[in-house]
């Protein structure tokens, strides 16, 4: 009988005492209206799914925050993320400090969270205009006392960023996303039209996802007034690395390129500091990257003589932010931003037998050296809001202007208009992964639907 009771007293214990749930269904539609390469899809119709779900109990609080979208014209597009996935020990049970297991996101650092940088945490990428910042999974210990913030960070399991799916079928790398650059499918060859066929050498999933990370923050500030931070991580970048090598095979008369992934290390240091007021904030915030990477490790090299490795350099990134709030910080919309983003650092180009000059075939991890990024959100006006977002690249001279209008038709129901513009004024011919506006300058495009909140 005691048992029976026990048991029944904390089932009630582990009721929350407040919960939160959110369920928006819909469907949009993606148009691209530039040419881009030979074999990209322009349309993309889609339903959309996303649930947020929060509970706030005496013993556990939890948060889980999951996306979807399932192609309708398309079934290879179709993904399903998890920004947000965890337990937590409620602080109404252990008073300042609080444990979590899972999945959270933490503003590290304030330039990295402006920018979309993906330094401290792993982003979602189908979208390279829209990257979303998704948690880094494993435990955390946060301790709040007064002003000062505490967090400790954990984890045996590393997570890279996701981006749409590539298939390497037929000896050829192809990817339904727009975002994606194949790579060429002939080169010459002795003045011959060659072939070229792809394959990929991944290593098992465990010697990928088992990495060991770890990091922590100090916040000092209250909700309001002068607040300072500073963040370290030694970790897994959350970009994985390539290291290639081919060849003429003269049995097939093609050219074989081997690609083969792999993890490399970063230490992360972040210092900010800033002001939140009801009417204006703004920030200043420094992050270096110091990559600990071996390009030609002894492995790679005993498996080919050819072997050649994407290399990362130090870099150093510096932004000031001033946000203005003229209705009020708490006001429906009214907000406007502007902020500086300067990279100090080179891209240093492929090492190995084939690498060619000072140049290399992969993305620059910061496109963006110096660049302006204004947003501004519209008040809410008949039930009709607006948010505009303008970058300006000074490097390589381009912009990028972005709308996006939402209506609410009736209580539960929403109807959205957006469109992204980019525009490349650089007049270098050549196009490389350091320029991301001229790279991508054929992504213009039109999107819009509708979705009901549950």
């Amino acid at each position: 009988m005691q048992s029976a009771q026990f048991a029944v007293l904390l089932a009630a214990a582990a009721i929350p005492v407040s919960s939160f749930a959110q369920l928006d269904v819909g469907v949009s539609s993606t148009n691209y209206l530039g040419q881009g390469s030979e074999t990209r899809q322009n349309s993309y119709s889609a339903l959309d799914l996303q649930l947020d779900a929060k509970t706030d109990g005496d013993e556990l609080d939890s948060r889980a925050l999951t996306q979807a979208q399932i192609g309708l014209n398309d079934p290879n597009y179709r993904f399903i993320e998890f920004p947000e996935l965890f337990l937590a020990t409620s602080k109404k049970w252990t008073g300042p400090a609080q444990y979590t297991l899972g999945r959270k996101r933490v503003t590290w650092s304030e330039v990295d969270h402006n920018w979309g940088a993906g330094a401290f945490e792993p982003r979602f990428r189908w979208d390279y205009l829209r990257p979303e910042e998704v948690g880094l999974l494993g435990t955390f210990l946060e301790v709040e006392r007064g002003p000062v913030r505490m967090t400790a960070f954990a984890s045996p399991i590393y997570i890279p960023d996701r981006g749409a799916p590539i298939d390497f079928s037929n000896g050829r790398i192809h990817s339904i996303s727009p975002w994606v650059v194949n790579p060429p499918y002939q080169i010459k060859v002795l003045n011959k039209d060659t072939p070229v066929h792809y394959e990929a050498k991944v290593p098992p999933i465990g010697e990928i996802v088992l990495q060991n990370s770890v990091g922590g923050q100090i916040f000092v500030g209250e909700k309001t007034g002068p607040w300072i931070s500073t963040s370290y991580a030694y970790q897994p970048m959350n970009q994985l690395l390539i290291s290639y090598d081919g060849g003429y095979q003269h049995t097939s008369e093609e050219v074989g390129a081997n690609l083969y992934p792999r993890v490399a290390y970063h230490h992360l240091a972040a210092a900010d500091v800033g002001y939140r007021g009801n009417q204006i904030a703004g920030s200043l915030s420094f992050l270096a990257d110091l990559p600990k990477d071996e390009p030609l490790t002894p492995e790679l090299l005993s498996q080919s003589s050819l072997m050649t490795s994407q290399q990362v350099g130090n870099f150093f990134l510096l932004s000031p932010t001033l946000r203005l709030y003229p209705f009020g910080a708490s006001s429906n919309g009214g907000e406007m931003s502007l902020s500086y983003l300067r990279v100090f650092g080179k891209d240093l180009p492929d090492t190995g037998k084939l690498a060619d000059g000072d140049v290399s075939k992969f993305d620059s991890r910061y496109p963006y050296k110096s660049a302006f990024l204004f947003s501004a959100q519209f008040p809410t006006w008949r039930r009709l809001s607006a948010d505009v977002k303008l970058l300006v690249d000074f490097v390589h001279p381009g912009t990028i202007v972005s709308w996006h209008f939402s209506y609410l038709a009736a209580k539960d129901w929403h109807l959205f208009l957006a469109t992204d513009v980019l525009s490349s004024f650089s007049k270098d011919e050549t196009v490389d992964g350091t320029d991301f506006i001229k790279r991508y300058r054929e992504n213009d495009r039109v999107a819009g639907g509708v979705s009901y909140v549950f």
